[in-house]
């Protein structure tokens, strides 16, 4: 809310200033003073919009700087559990998502659409890889699924295998809150 009223008062700020620096007439009086009305309105705008950025990188820091202190607890208070292929399950979904070409086309690509439109036509197939792991917890099983990595299948399988497993941490009182150790994310 904060971002869009600051956009619009410095737009209107803006607006008053260019028209008040070519306007010619005498039908409004004191020039000057809508002058530095305008410029009020424009430093309004700025304060409000530079004011939401530094709100919004402040609680992104914030918010990440949670998540690792969450993460500590999780490793040093949680249960440890190792997750091997026997008893978890490695899984992958793809789709395919289209290219797009930043910017303007050059006269050579416009050409070759003319002629051909699938010469500029790309797809790119994405991978997503993750583990999920099945374990009771006073008398209910909880679901446990690992972030998303853009690893395949046969690459997450081979390093678990390599490592003997991967750790998960869970929270004893609260088994929906665990953490993955996921090295390669």
């Amino acid at each position: 809310m904060q971002r869009a009223l600051g956009k619009i008062l410095l737009s209107v700020g803006l607006f008053i200033f260019v028209f008040f620096l070519y306007y010619r007439g005498d039908a409004i009086p004191i020039k000057e003073l809508w002058f530095a009305l305008s410029f009020f309105v424009m430093a309004t705008g700025a304060y409000l919009i530079i004011k939401h950025k530094l709100y919004q990188t402040t609680s992104q820091s914030s918010h990440s700087d949670n998540k690792v202190d969450e993460i500590k607890h999780l490793i040093l208070n949680g249960e440890k559990v190792n997750v091997t292929l026997d008893n978890s399950e490695v899984k992958s979904r793809s789709y395919q998502q289209e290219l797009i070409k930043d910017g303007i086309p050059s006269k050579i690509e416009m050409l070759n659409a003319v002629i051909n439109n699938e010469r500029n036509y790309s797809q790119e197939v994405i991978v997503q890889t993750y583990i999920v792991f099945l374990k009771e917890y006073n008398d209910q099983t909880y679901k446990f699924v690992s972030p998303v990595t853009s690893w395949n299948e046969v690459a997450v399988k081979m390093y678990m295998d390599r490592k003997g497993g991967l750790d998960l941490y869970v929270d004893k009182n609260n088994p929906a809150n665990y953490y993955f150790d996921f090295p390669f994310l």
